[in-house]
């Protein structure tokens, strides 16, 4: 049966969760909402299709949670589905059209954007109902498998569900925005700092002790450990909690927006290599330009194959900087196999609704790209700079989403930038992180790579 190209593009991402069964899949019938019902007694499935989103969402049982529905004409009606006397399932809500709306970005169609050219959080579906925390399209999907597994019972016909992650899977990365706190530049920055033309990270008193040894490393060489350059570190602490990360390497595209590196240094360029030999995971981190710049992007993704000796993977845009389609359609077309972009900078949770990869979809051009998205869950700096909540609110805000993707058996995405890990800007934090990993791990997730992930998905032969 040939069916539009969005509603393809949601039943292939209903059959992470189920095996598809032809049969089953060959009784399902989508129905404009507004239209008569076929009078027909053939046991088949019916999807109802609404054209105009809800006002007031509906709100649906959907388990023992009440979830808002974005597309129905039947409000009053609280149920999911009904099952007639004919076998006949009738789902009274539209799940379809509800799911295409946050994953492929329609909900995003609007050309208000923030200073960044970014979507912002305050302009989002999930704003606006308070469920940033709630993968809304997982709990859609959750529905229709009700009823379809009542079909399928009533019939007597093989249902089984699936799951990506037995638990979970934790996917655990790092963008490499800074290396060295007291080079030249950051020290005459503190000087900015205290003078007032820029924000401090730390109290003025810290400010003028990192200033000072900025002084000393800079101009009468003296060894200090750098805190930005903490890599050992990190690698023997993850490797001691057998979590496998990802690191995203940023070019230096804009001298004030971007790293303050070169990718071709040699210290990165074996950094990189002493990180993939280890089994960890390098991927590229897309320049601030190169979020609406073919050639941008074409250029990094070709340097870091050459410093590297082998094609990135993934990438994720610095700034979380997405300015449209063209952001993904200039990956696609470079070669880049999953982003892990999509999450709100201003608010860790669901941006897409939705705690499984997904294929990215062009609405201009109504076509699945053949990219893969990984949802970015949690920043670290959306609870402790945008939020303000401390890493007490970070730590509950973490596991309040970690006991939704589970249910799931989704994946966990967490972003923790090696250059937000002192004490002086976040007090406790050289504490708090180490426990925060290890309280994730003794939940049991599958610890993974984006490129893991990826391999995953392949091999499941769930969506090419």
């Amino acid at each position: 049966m040939q069916y539009s190209t969005n509603i393809k593009y949601v039943i292939s991402h209903l059959s992470f969760h189920w095996e598809s069964n032809d049969e089953v899949v060959s009784k399902f019938r989508f129905v404009q909402s507004n239209s008569v019902l076929p009078n027909i007694e053939e046991p088949v499935i019916i999807f109802p299709l609404c054209d105009e989103i809800l006002e007031t969402p509906v709100s649906i049982n959907i388990l023992e949670k009440e979830i808002p529905v974005l597309f129905s004409d039947s409000s009053k009606i609280k149920s999911i589905y009904s099952l007639n006397k004919y076998g006949q399932l009738i789902f009274n809500h539209d799940f379809i059209t509800s799911s295409f709306y946050l994953l492929s970005g329609v909900a995003e169609q609007t050309v208000k954007r923030d200073q960044f050219d970014r979507f912002s959080y305050e302009d989002s579906l999930q704003y606006r109902l308070d469920c940033p925390d709630i993968p809304l399209v997982n709990y859609y999907f959750e529905a229709i498998l009700q009823g379809v597994e009542a079909y399928c019972r009533f019939h007597s016909l093989s249902f089984k569900r699936k799951r990506l992650f037995e638990r979970f899977g934790f996917f655990l990365s790092h963008d490499v925005d800074r290396v060295s706190f007291y080079r030249p530049k950051e020290v005459l920055y503190k000087i900015k700092q205290l003078s007032g033309m820029a924000p401090r990270s730390f109290g003025y008193g810290k400010t003028i002790k990192y200033l000072f040894k900025g002084v000393l490393k800079n101009i009468f060489l003296f060894s200090l450990k750098d805190p930005w350059w903490n890599f050992d570190d990190l690698i023997f602490l993850e490797k001691s909690l057998g979590i496998k990360s990802t690191w995203f390497f940023l070019h230096r595209d804009h001298k004030n927006l971007d790293s303050q590196y070169e990718l071709t240094d040699k210290k990165i360029v074996n950094l990189i290599k002493r990180l993939t030999e280890a089994g960890f995971e390098a991927g590229l981190h897309g320049s601030y330009y190169s979020a609406n710049n073919r050639n941008k992007i074409k250029y990094q993704f070709n340097l870091f194959e050459k410093i590297a000796g082998r094609q990135p993977v993934g990438n994720r845009q610095h700034f979380l900087r997405v300015t449209g389609i063209e952001t993904f359609r200039n990956q696609e077309s470079v070669g880049l196999i999953y982003d892990n972009t999509l999450s709100f900078a201003e608010h860790e949770g669901f941006r897409n609704g939705y705690c499984y990869p997904f294929k990215l979809y062009d609405l201009e051009n109504d076509r699945e790209l053949d990219l893969w998205e990984i949802p970015l869950t949690m920043m670290e700096v959306s609870p402790l700079n945008y939020r303000k909540v401390g890493l007490d609110g970070l730590y509950h805000s973490a596991f309040k989403l970690i006991e939704e993707i589970e249910r799931f058996g989704g994946v966990f995405s967490l972003l923790w930038h090696n250059c937000r890990l002192m004490d002086d800007e976040y007090p406790g934090v050289s504490e708090f992180y180490p426990k925060l990993l290890k309280d994730i791990m003794s939940k049991s997730p599958q610890s993974v790579t984006g490129e893991q992930i990826i391999d995953i998905i392949q091999a499941s032969n769930v969506i090419r």
